[in-house]
């Protein structure tokens, strides 16, 4: 499982694309999990520094 941190900034947002359909096991942390449009095989969490553990 691979850990993505800041998965809708300008960093993340593309790694994220270049995981998921390679098959890789994607979770992407994001401070509002229910506004993401991240694919379907990626779990999504909230969560950030001033947010853990997680809901």
């Amino acid at each position: 499982m691979i850990l993505v941190t800041g998965s809708t900034g300008t960093i993340g947002r593309p790694l994220v694309d270049l995981l998921a359909p390679e098959g890789a096991t994607v979770r992407a942390v994001t401070r509002d999990s229910q506004t993401v449009n991240q694919p379907a095989s990626v779990e999504v969490i909230a969560g950030g520094p001033t947010r853990w553990p997680p809901p």
